[in-house]
Order: structure tokens, then C-alpha cells, then sequence
């Protein structure tokens, strides 16, 4: 029964940390000119939504896990704030998780062999670090 109810509670877990919705998804400009993308804008940004499709594993959607883009990053990364900036301008729809604020993600990063940010995974395959022409290479396959 122990082995029932933790593989449910996994699952749930499972599911909740890959749910999104599009609205997260926002620009803004900081004082010093920077453009950035993220979910959680400073208060006194002035912010604009940003368009992107973000797929929904283990929920309504046809999306599996094999579709589903996943970026492990930190807050004060400056690749992460690139990574996040070519998602965006290539409207690549992805899921975002923080590794120093979320210890369920951090798990994850460090199952999938994670180490260092940005960590990007799709299926089976990952990138780590961020260069424009590496990431053109792994969405291009």
C-alpha cells in the first residue's frame, strides 16, 4: 500500500511541476537598458506579456514528455537571462525551474546530470551552458 500511495503522490508531483499556463511569460526593461524575459518581473517594471505556446505534460493537451522543453536555471545567471531571451525570440514554448528556489527541480537537474546553468532538456537529449549556435543545433534535430 506504501509503494501505491508514494508512486500516486510522485505522479501528482509530476504532474503539477510540468502544468503551465501562458500568461507567465513577460518582457521588461530594466534601468539600465537590458531586456529581459521571465515570469516574475521586479514591481516597478513596466512589463509586456509575451505570446509563446507552452505545452502541458500529463494534462489535456496531446504533449508528452518527449515534447516538453525544460530549462533549469538561477535567477542571477546571466546564460540563463540569454537561454531565456532565445526561447522567447524563437517562440519555443518551454518550462522554467530555478534550482536554488525549487528543491523538487533541483532533484530532477541533478537526476538528468545536471551540472551547472543553464540545463536545458528535451526527452532524452540536453544542452548545457548557453551559445546561440549550440541551441540552433539542438532544436534543429
Amino acid at each position: 500500500m506504501f509503494k501505491n500511495c508514494s508512486l500516486a503522490i510522485f505522479f501528482m508531483l509530476l504532474h503539477m511541476s510540468f502544468s503551465t499556463s501562458a500568461a507567465g511569460m513577460q518582457k521588461w526593461i530594466d534601468a539600465d537598458g537590458k531586456t529581459h524575459y521571465g515570469e516574475r518581473p521586479p514591481a516597478e517594471a513596466k512589463v509586456e506579456n509575451v505570446k509563446t505556446k507552452i505545452s502541458t505534460v500529463g494534462g489535456g493537451s496531446a504533449a508528452t514528455s518527449a515534447d516538453a522543453v525544460i530549462l533549469y536555471s538561477t535567477e542571477s545567471c546571466g546564460y540563463c537571462k540569454r537561454a531565456r531571451k532565445y526561447l522567447a525570440e524563437k517562440n519555443i514554448a518551454y518550462r522554467e525551474f530555478d534550482i536554488e528556489k525549487d528543491t523538487l527541480a533541483k532533484s530532477r537537474y541533478k537526476r538528468a546530470g545536471g551540472m551547472g546553468v543553464p540545463f536545458l532538456v528535451k526527452g532524452d537529449n540536453v544542452q548545457r551552458g548557453f551559445s546561440k549556435s549550440s541551441y540552433d543545433r539542438f532544436f534543429a534535430n
